[in-house]
């Protein structure tokens, strides 16, 4: 079997073989497909602890060939090998109807190593994420029925109790992304953990300059792919705009988090926080400190606060008022000038295991792999702010939502920080 980018190289130019002319639901060409699960394959492997070999790989970008072209398996056998010829075949569906779904699922959990599961998992993350592109309420029902139905099985039945954790996860937060692109309600089975402090993907929105209309207007559009991409909870941060302009900005970024049940937050300004019935606030070492912050907004309201060194930390749980604390920069921002040292993973992962307060991993999270970090080092929500700040953020936020939802669960972070009640978040 050829190895390292011989086997890659090969792999793609069989998958764009059997491919040609072949497009997706929503048009676009087919090859894309195997090459975005190959992606997703490398990102939440690694992130649930799952050594990504180059066959795993070829397999990923090879997964449909049987099932959607002429080419057969003794040609796969003789250009990748037995292994990977034999995992492509467990992922080749023969027959329609519920009894041949439930017999190709039955097989893989017979037969499929981890790494098949991996694929699978991924094969199915991909399809959940290009959905709305060719909306249909039959098809989504379908996919998460049978996401639930059988794929979810197939993860917890994963050898690696750490992997079965992490596709799990992934896959719940895959039918919730969907789910909210087409504005179906989410299924209890797939639905989030009930808590104060949601888990996940925390994006940090930042206005364009220019008019006041067209801020709002692209605001609105950016927040809702966000949405759409796995977001748990939404900051808006703005420090060049008059107070009425951001109270404007807040009340048209509430109504795509409110339709979604997702919390908004204001960076630093409890007053419109209030203003604008948004859901939180979050506030810096130099704003008001968060006892204060905590009595503007009221009990209901979720209150952040900001901390770059463990004494500040503690400070920010001792006194009161906050709900979560943000730890960081945990790498260098490319967003923020003359940001606080660099806090790095460890003392990180030494922060939320010490911290009463859930914890939330900011600075410089720019790929998958480092919200994976963040993850495993136990932090609740990951802050991104540069990697998502681009024309069409929705396919980075699945990824970094998957990275890092996998990851976590993966860890076995535990779902503490609880607290009675709930943010209730109205339109």
């Amino acid at each position: 079997m050829p190895t390292g980018t011989v086997l890659f190289e090969r792999a793609l130019a069989i998958a764009r073989e059997a491919h040609h002319g072949q497009s997706r639901r929503h048009g676009a060409p087919y090859i894309g497909h195997p090459m975005a699960v190959r992606v997703l394959v490398e990102e939440v492997g690694r992130a649930c602890g799952l050594e990504v070999t180059e066959a795993t790989g070829a397999v990923a970008l090879l997964h449909d060939v049987l099932e959607d072209s002429d080419i057969p398996k003794e040609e796969l056998a003789a250009r990748f090998g037995d292994r990977v010829t034999n995992d492509v075949d467990l992922l080749t569906k023969t027959g329609k109807g519920e009894a041949a779904t439930a017999a190709y699922y039955a097989r893989l959990a017979r037969e499929a190593a981890d790494s098949v599961r991996l694929v699978k998992v991924c094969d199915r993350l991909h399809n959940l994420s290009e959905l709305h592109l060719a909306a249909s309420v039959d098809k989504l029902t379908s996919y998460v029925d049978e996401t639930l139905l059988h794929l979810v099985p197939l993860a917890r039945s994963a050898q690696s109790r750490a992997l079965a954790r992490g596709l799990e996860a992934a896959l719940h937060d895959g039918i919730r992304a969907a789910c909210r692109a087409q504005r179906r309600p989410i299924p209890e089975a797939a639905a989030a953990s009930a808590r104060r402090v949601p888990v996940g993907l925390y994006p940090i929105l930042l206005p364009r300059t220019g008019e006041l209309a067209p801020a709002a207007d692209e605001l609105v559009r950016r927040a809702t792919l966000l949405l759409e991409g796995g977001a748990a909870l939404v900051q808006l941060r703005c420090k060049d705009r008059s107070d009425r302009e951001l109270l404007t900005l807040l009340e048209a970024v509430r109504v795509p988090c409110a339709a979604v049940g997702v919390p908004l937050v204001v960076n630093d300004r409890p007053d419109l926080c209030v203003a604008a019935r948004a859901h939180g606030v979050h506030v810096g070492q130099t704003d008001l400190p968060a006892p204060a912050a905590r009595a503007i907004v009221g009990a209901e309201a979720l209150v952040g606060a900001s901390s770059h060194t463990e004494p500040q930390l503690f400070e920010v749980c001792a006194q009161g008022g906050a709900d979560h604390v943000a730890v960081g920069p945990i790498y260098a921002s490319p967003t923020k000038q003359g940001h606080a040292p660099v806090v790095g993973l460890e003392a990180l992962a030494r922060r939320a295991r010490l911290s009463p307060l859930p914890v939330v991993a900011i600075g410089g999270v720019t790929t998958p792999e480092r919200a994976a970090a963040c993850g495993r080092a136990g932090a609740a929500l990951v802050a991104v702010v540069s990697a998502l700040d681009v024309a069409e953020p929705r396919p980075m936020a699945r990824r970094l939502s998957a990275a890092f939802v996998a990851a976590r669960a993966a860890h076995g972070s535990p779902d503490i920080h609880l607290r009675a009640g709930e943010v209730e978040v109205s339109s």
